[in-house]
């Protein structure tokens, strides 16, 4: 499945969703697919097409680690 148009955010999130603690949720009305943490039901965008911008692959993975924290508390 194709997630993103970014060959890091592909990867990172066919991972996320390979553990089974996560699952995708295509777009569907919204802008976004939103990847979906089975535990806390935490939600968290995956953007598309990212740009240039190069922060945005470790803004992203911080996300998922703080939420996925969040999950354990």
């Amino acid at each position: 499945m194709r997630y993103s148009k970014n060959k890091d955010f592909i990867r990172y999130v066919a991972a996320l969703v390979k553990s089974g603690e996560w699952i995708f949720i295509p777009k569907g009305r919204s802008k976004h697919g939103f990847i979906r943490h089975l535990a806390s039901s935490a939600t968290c965008p995956v953007p598309g097409s990212p740009g240039g911008n190069p922060c945005s692959f470790l803004n992203f993975k911080t996300q998922i680690r703080r939420l996925a924290r969040a999950a354990q508390a």
